[in-house]
């Protein structure tokens, strides 16, 4: 199981998500050896942004920042997607912060070159 953080611009990681709208409620869902993506159970409904709004507030909320530091920059329309974090942390502090989210080891989530 290995999940793929990429740097984008700047300070931005982009990391890869499925997500499961009309959920009872918004939660991480703990990753199993075969997952290749961080997975995101949300509570809105996937009609007129609302689920991808949803997103953005539960994963600023999630890592302690400003709605304005997380975009969704691939899949709007779809399950699978892409989301831009602004965050000038370290790979080794993101592992940390994810593994810790989603039940997982640190040396699940790579961050290639």
């Amino acid at each position: 199981m290995t999940v793929y953080l990429r740097k984008g611009k700047d300070t931005a990681w982009l990391l890869p998500l499925k997500v499961t709208p009309n959920a009872a409620r918004n939660e991480w869902l703990t990753m199993s050896e075969t997952d290749e993506c961080l997975k995101v159970k949300l509570n809105a409904a996937p009609e007129k942004g609302k689920a991808n709004q949803a997103l953005v507030a539960f994963l600023s909320a999630s890592f302690g920042l400003p709605k304005s530091q997380v975009t969704v920059i691939r899949g709007e329309t779809a399950r699978l997607k892409q989301v831009a974090v602004m965050a000038p942390w370290s790979p080794d502090e993101w592992r940390l912060r994810l593994s810790a989210l989603v039940a997982g080891q640190p040396e699940w989530f790579q961050f290639p070159e």
